[in-house]
Order: structure tokens, then C-alpha cells, then sequence
């Protein structure tokens, strides 16, 4: 792979990329105990993100996002993420929207 792409899209004058940001809340949270730590590094010291619910339930499942992400496109029919359709088939029109 090339950058975030394999190389045959990456690499292929057909293919146009546009830029898009969002915020990962995980490196955030790394960037600042990064930074309230600079004043006394500690050699070897990494830092690393740990998921939790805020509210303290249950984490949210694939099945959540992709049923959130149907939604805001519109779908009225949901797939079964269990099924023998690839992952791929169903993020594809969310990573689409996002590229």
C-alpha cells in the first residue's frame, strides 16, 4: 500500500484524491498527555489510548455504526453485517463520502 490506499488507486492518473479532515478523539487524547508530559520526558515513555463510555454503558458495535451511517445516507434497508456480503460492499459508500 501507498499512504492510506493501495497502490493501483494510488498510483492511477484516473483516480483523483480530495483531501478531508476529522478529529481523531483517540490522538487527541494522546497529544495532550503528550503535551502536559513535555516539560519531563521519560526515555522509552509512549503513550497510547484506551476506549471508554463516557456514561458508562456498553461500548457502541459495528452493527451501531453502520446502522447510524444507513441512516444519515437514508437507506431504508439495513444489511446484515453477519452476511456473506463483504465489509467492504458495506463501508463503501460511507468511506466514499468521507474521501
Amino acid at each position: 500500500m501507498s499512504g492510506q490506499f493501495p497502490i493501483w488507486l494510488d498510483q492511477s492518473p484516473r483516480v483523483i484524491f480530495e483531501a478531508k479532515s476529522y478529529i481523531s478523539r483517540s490522538e487527541a487524547a494522546i497529544e495532550r498527555a503528550q503535551k502536559n508530559q513535555s516539560n519531563s520526558d521519560i526515555p522509552g515513555q509512549r503513550w497510547y489510548a484506551v476506549p471508554r463510555v463516557g456514561d458508562g454503558g456498553q461500548m457502541p458495535t459495528m452493527r451501531e455504526y453502520l446502522d447510524e451511517q444507513a441512516r444519515k445516507r437514508g437507506d431504508t434497508e439495513v444489511v446484515d453485517p453477519r452476511s456473506r456480503q463483504s465489509l467492504s460492499s458495506l463501508l463503501g459508500p460511507v468511506l466514499s463520502e468521507e474521501i
